[in-house]
Order: structure tokens, then C-alpha cells, then sequence
């Protein structure tokens, strides 16, 4: 957690304080560490009063086309369109720490799609 929240007012992160007053602190997981991940993982415990790992802006923002020309390219790995390729919600919290995350999945149908343009 302290690699990704922080008080709203400033101040850092204090652990004892997030568990009582989770609605004080804002996460910048989009900022700091979403940008340079490819495929996410998430199975955080998420309270309404919490703040999200990725909102909705946060998910158009991850998702815009990135320009990178110090990528090598070849036939068998073309270009991406941007870093973030997949995210695994381990909680489905629909609405939760992964705002854009409406529905839950099932082993019939184990993934859904995301169009951040069109929400």
C-alpha cells in the first residue's frame, strides 16, 4: 500500500491511519506503477470508502496509443498499442478497486473485454 497511496492533504502514508480513515488517502498506482505494466494481477481487499486502483479516466488514459520508437519491432513482435494488455481481477468487486470492472466472469466465459473509449 505505501507504494501507491498517499494522504489527499500530504503527508505520506501512515498504515494505522488508512485502516481507520481509508477515504483520506488517494492512490497513485496509475501514475507511478500502471504505466509500466503489462499485465495486472489485482486481488486487493477493497472497501466502498477506499480509494480505487484505477478509475475510469485512469483505464483511457492506460489505453491511449503510445508512441515508442526505442522499442525493437520484428515480424514475431510488432509493435503494441499501448503497454497495459490485460488485467486479471482476482476480487471482482464490480465498481471496486477496478472502477471499469461491471461484471464477473465465469469458467464458461472467463474474460470480458474493455473498450475505455466507449466505457
Amino acid at each position: 500500500r505505501r507504494h501507491h497511496l498517499e494522504r489527499k492533504e500530504g503527508g505520506g502514508y501512515d498504515r494505522f491511519e488508512y485502516e481507520q480513515h481509508p477515504s483520506r488517502y488517494i492512490s497513485t498506482f496509475s501514475k507511478k506503477i500502471a504505466p509500466h505494466t503489462s499485465v495486472l494481477i489485482n486481488g486487493i481487499y477493497w472497501a466502498v470508502d477506499s480509494p480505487k486502483l484505477l478509475t475510469l479516466p485512469d483505464a483511457k488514459n492506460l489505453l491511449r496509443p503510445a508512441h515508442t520508437p526505442w522499442l525493437p519491432t520484428s515480424e514475431g513482435a510488432p509493435p503494441l498499442p499501448h503497454r497495459m494488455l490485460g488485467i486479471c481481477d482476482i476480487s471482482a468487486d464490480p465498481g471496486g478497486s477496478i472502477e471499469f470492472m461491471n461484471e464477473c466472469t465465469t469458467i464458461d466465459t472467463p474474460f470480458c473485454l474493455y473498450d475505455a473509449d466507449r466505457n
